[in-house]
């Protein structure tokens, strides 16, 4: 049975499509193969970093200020950290540390620059690299060979660095992380000494204002009078309260003067306690009590006109004369005593009142000298604020004392196996790759080269294709 032309190009697309693709697979394998036998392997190690906030083992002037380390450490703050390694000033640090010039992996000059590149550099249209720093020429090829990436919902941060030689690699991440822990050291250190560049002035400025305002304050209390005696008191409220103290015992003295007036007018001298305690009237009553009783007995055996009794009772008159002189002379003295409690009394209300008057007029004077020794000390607050600020400052531009906000959780090691190119996925990738663009390429070919769609046969036609595998060349 004759096929159709259509059938009979099916057919032939069909026959070709297997071993043009097979030969696209084959060529994409052998170039991969070749090209990952060639090219110099790459290795890469990466070093962790764990951001934190590590505050300084010195005590904070500022104790009520406290930084949390959500605050300090956002997803933010954490890409300004990778940015940080990825500079060009800590990446100039590294390249010195590792000694990379002359490396012709790194540095432009060691590989002998094309005769395009030494043209455009004469004609200055491409930068001259001998007349650049060493470290500045391997910027660019250091910073290809540099990644910081952070994994999601962490402060770690993963520094990977690249280098054909395992060891290098190693020893770069390393050296970056070293590198940004010093970085950021200095920075609390610059920080540290631009703080007690800035307190010293303010510091000698306070001590000035300090002592301005304390010898302000002298020199009014000295001019006002108001001068300052014992328990921190001035002399005018210290006088003030002595004559207060004078006065009430004054005033106790004149109230029991008042009470020995009563006492005399009532003729009640042996309830006096000055006369009753007087070492004469206790021994002339003593010598009384012995006549009085001497007189008793001889009474006994003698008449009242007897001669010894007449004796005995002038004995005991004597002792009465006695003991009425001796009482008036201590009543006189009380009595003097009264006046003059009562004349000090007096004076002393007079002084006190008058004192009175000198503190009244000085408390326009204490209030103004309260002001200015509430300044000074408001300067002195102020200064032993600064001066212990500055003091901080001082004990933290040392390097021991300032902690970098990060710290290595594990350093790089070398690597054994090549991170560039990965054999067998690179060769796998090519060679489906290369099944696939060569049959597309033929399917491409053949509908570009198919011929005109004949017309559209009868049903009588179609009825009479019979075969089975007409039928699905047809379909």
């Amino acid at each position: 049975m004759r096929l159709a032309p259509s059938l009979r190009v099916s057919s032939n697309r069909r026959s070709s499509c297997a071993p043009l693709s097979a030969s696209g697979s084959l060529a994409c394998f052998v170039a991969a193969l070749i090209f990952v036998s060639l090219v110099p392997p790459r290795y890469s190690a990466d070093a962790r970093l764990l951001l934190e906030n590590q505050d300084s083992f010195l005590p904070r002037a500022d104790k009520g200020e406290t930084k949390s380390d959500a605050a300090l450490l956002d997803p933010e703050a954490v890409q300004s950290q990778i940015e940080l390694i990825k500079s060009r000033d800590l990446a100039r640090r590294v390249i010195r540390s590792l000694g990379l010039n002359g490396n012709d992996e790194f540095d432009p000059l060691a590989r002998s620059p094309s005769v395009l590149t030494r043209a455009l550099a004469v004609i200055g249209l491409a930068r001259d690299l001998a007349k650049v720093s060493p470290e500045d020429r391997m910027l660019e090829t250091f910073g290809e060979r540099l990644n910081a990436i952070s994994p999601t919902k962490t402060r770690v941060l993963a520094v990977e660095f690249t280098s054909r030689d395992p060891d290098l690699a190693a020893k770069g991440a390393n050296a970056v992380a070293d590198a940004y822990i010093e970085l950021q050291r200095e920075a609390k250190r610059e920080n540290a000494r631009a703080a007690a560049k800035t307190l010293a002035p303010m510091v000698a400025e306070l001590s000035k204002r300090v002592s301005g305002a304390d010898d302000a304050a002298e020199a009014f209390r000295v001019k006002s009078g108001l001068l300052v005696g014992a328990n921190n008191t001035t002399i005018n409220a210290q006088h003030l309260s002595d004559l207060n103290t004078q006065l009430s015992l004054s005033c106790s003295a004149q109230a029991d003067a008042n009470l020995l007036r009563e006492m005399l007018a009532s003729k009640r001298l042996a309830d006096i306690p000055d006369v009753a305690n007087n070492e004469v009237m206790r021994r002339l009553t003593e010598q009384r009590v012995a006549l009085r009783a001497q007189l008793a007995l001889e009474l006994r055996t003698l008449l009242p006109g007897h001669p010894r009794i007449a004796e005995l009772q002038a004995q005991l008159a004597d002792l009465d004369l006695q003991m009425h002189s001796a009482a008036e002379r201590i009543v006189r003295t009380l009595e003097n005593e009264a006046r003059i409690a009562g004349a000090r009394v007096d004076n002393l209300s007079r002084a006190l009142e008058e004192q009175k008057k000198v503190v009244a007029a000085s408390q326009a004077d204490d209030v103004r000298l309260r002001e200015l020794e509430r300044t000074a000390r408001l300067y002195k607050e102020q200064l032993e604020a600064a001066t212990a600020k500055y003091q901080e400052a001082l004990s933290r531009e040392s390097a021991e004392a300032n902690p970098a906000d990060a710290r290595i959780v594990q350093r790089a090691l070398a690597p054994h196996t090549p991170s560039f190119p990965k054999k067998l996925p690179m060769i796998a990738f090519a060679s489906l790759a290369g099944f696939v663009l060569s049959l597309g390429a033929v399917i491409v070919g053949a509908l570009l080269k198919a011929p005109p769609r004949a017309p559209t046969a009868s049903r009588d036609e179609h009825a009479r294709i019979s075969d089975p595998y007409d039928r699905v060349t047809q379909v």
